[in-house]
């Protein structure tokens, strides 16, 4: 049975162990996962930053909007891989989610942020009721 894998960044073969059932591809893969050449170092960096900004995901942005979350799934290869630095979605029109790069680039960072917003036009003016005078008195 062939169980030799070859690394898709500097073409070295492997032997792969194991590898009853796998496709040619499946051995290409695991050959460049096990392979010590800078560009499989770098593709393993790529896909560690893409799983841990999944899992961010899951754990910060799921908890409020699972469909939110699901959309940015696709973003966290594109930041993983440098080719987009940051995406924010305002999803319910006061909550906006976030996924970046750190500025060490060694992390995906996700946040959840709750905007309140005021608004005054100068002509209204919204008159405190008498029994919530903000504790002041007549004589004051």
């Amino acid at each position: 049975m062939k169980n030799i894998g070859y690394c898709k960044f500097c073409g070295n073969s492997r032997m792969v162990m194991e590898s009853e059932g796998m496709t040619e591809e499946d051995l290409n893969n695991q050959a460049t996962l096990e392979c010590d050449c800078e560009g499989a170092k770098a593709e393993r960096e790529v896909q560690y930053l893409v799983s841990t900004g999944k899992a961010s995901l899951n754990l910060i942005v799921a908890k409020k909007s699972k469909k939110t979350a699901e959309a940015l799934v696709p973003f966290v290869e594109l930041i993983a891989r440098g080719r987009i630095k940051k995406i924010s979605i305002n999803f319910d029109g006061i909550t906006t989610a976030s996924m970046y790069t750190t500025s060490s680039g060694k992390k995906i960072a996700v946040e959840t942020r709750e905007t309140v917003t005021e608004y005054a036009d100068g002509e209204t003016v919204d008159l405190l009721p008498p029994d919530e005078d903000g504790g002041r008195t007549e004589h004051e």
